[in-house]
């Protein structure tokens, strides 16, 4: 076996490890119902890529909700991924993060059936303070 056949497979079973990981994690949590989500929550969702191929679980600020569709603004670990008006949130008790994230600073719309659990809460008003970190 060729030394990249050798790299592509050792790849290949860590997304299926990962990716098994990920399912199994899912399962253990009862999903939240619809009507128990209320804005300034933090949730785990599964949010799709942009090219509609493949998924990420990430956690996410409820911003509003309607029906089974819910706005949220998505947390990224990093900083240039968070764009010019993110905001920086510390790990908590309250809001279940478990490292400093930042919520990007666009939001999106997502089917209810797509958060996994419930995480915590955070105040709305940290996106409305010209600071850049915010410790809840």
């Amino acid at each position: 076996m060729r030394q990249t056949d050798k790299r592509v497979k050792k790849l290949n079973d860590h997304r299926t490890l990962r990716n098994a990981e990920r399912r199994a994690k899912s399962m253990r949590v009862s999903k939240p119902e619809i009507g128990v989500l209320e804005v300034g929550m933090v949730v785990r969702l599964e949010i799709q890529y942009s090219d509609g191929v493949g998924s990420k679980v990430r956690p996410a600020l409820v911003l509003g909700v309607d029906g089974d569709q819910v706005q949220v603004r998505a947390f990224t670990s990093s900083v240039q991924s968070a764009g010019p008006a993110g905001v920086s949130v510390e790990p908590s008790d309250a809001n279940g993060l478990t490292r400093r994230c930042y919520i990007r600073s666009n939001s999106i719309t997502v089917s209810a059936n797509s958060i996994l659990e419930i995480l915590g809460r955070l105040p709305l008003e940290i996106l409305l303070e010209p600071s850049s970190s915010a410790a809840f």
